[in-house]
């Protein structure tokens, strides 16, 4: 029986039951993701003027303050 199914064209039936509800199609529709969906996490550091970036956490750096200015301008451009 199991070589039957595995040799069946596939999908042998629709499963309509699960579009019934708005929701459950709300829930197992496409995901779309906008630029107003972003978060950047900046991390600060105060203690220095030089960036450090975290070994942790690839392509991260704690930013000094000076520079933070220089960073918020580039992500304002990209619309984050």
């Amino acid at each position: 029986m199991v070589g039957n199914i595995l040799n069946a064209d596939f999908p042998s039936f629709r499963g309509r039951r699960i579009r019934k509800s708005k929701w459950i199609r709300e829930l197992t529709c496409e995901n779309e993701l906008k630029v107003n969906d972003l978060v950047l996490p900046i991390f600060l550091r105060d203690d220095t003027d030089a960036d450090e970036y975290i070994s942790k956490m690839p392509g991260v750096k704690r930013f000094a303050l000076h520079q933070l200015i220089k960073e918020l301008q580039e992500v304002e451009k990209l619309g984050i």
